[in-house]
């Protein structure tokens, strides 16, 4: 019983630490940060993921505390700190005919299968970019759910583009030719938060670590 109260009275007194987290940013760097952190033994600790648009409804309504999320967009809704810049590749099978180029033309894509990241931030600016240059695949698949696409660009089922951070063991990651656009991300937060910024938790700043090792 008493182990119990002091548990109850230490659960009490740890500080709440509410993370947003974007849903486009590789999971597994997430869940090996939290792995390694464990920030549940010095916080109430609250993870959720969500769009771009979810996570600044998020924190504008004091749902959450800070967000991992696109950053450098020119609003000054919140305090922000940038954290790592990447671009996006073709993700295709390991086995695929043209696995080996470290650089392939959209050109050379024209008749492949492909597979649509629906929640992808880019998704507008990667279609534009085919179909300027005649490419009107097939999809064999839409999806919101990148893991799941991984699996499947993994089995041959078709290629994509994502952000230069997504890894996989059976999947290679050549540069789409001419396709330069980038994503910043990074921290945001309400003034009321600015402090947790300035701080870092172990847990925000892991995650910054390995989005930078991705790199």
């Amino acid at each position: 019983f008493n182990l119990a109260m002091q548990s109850m009275g230490m659960a009490e007194t740890l500080t709440s630490l509410r993370i947003g987290i974007l849903s486009s940013i590789a999971g597994e760097i997430v869940a090996a940060s939290v792995a390694r952190t464990r920030p549940e033994r010095q916080h109430r600790f609250e993870l959720l993921f969500g769009s771009e648009r979810e996570l600044t409804g998020h924190l504008a309504k004091g749902r959450i505390d800070v967000a991992l999320t696109l950053v450098g967009r020119g609003g000054d809704r919140f305090l922000e700190l940038p954290v790592h810049t990447e671009g996006y590749a073709l993700a295709m099978a390991a086995d695929h005919p043209l696995a080996q180029d470290g650089e392939i033309g959209a050109d050379r894509l024209a008749n492949e299968v492909m597979i649509v990241r629906r929640h992808c931030e880019a998704l507008s600016d990667t279609s534009r970019f085919f179909t300027e240059r005649g490419v009107r695949p097939h999809f064999a698949l839409r999806s919101t759910n990148d893991e799941r696409v991984l699996q499947m660009v993994g089995a041959g089922l078709g290629i994509t583009v994502m952000p230069q951070s997504y890894r996989a063991q059976d999947v290679v990651r050549p540069r789409l030719s001419g396709f330069d656009l980038t994503r910043t991300l990074g921290w945001a937060a309400t003034q009321d938060a600015e402090h947790m910024l300035r701080a870092s938790p172990p847990v925000m700043a892991e995650i910054a670590r390995q989005l930078v090792g991705r790199g």
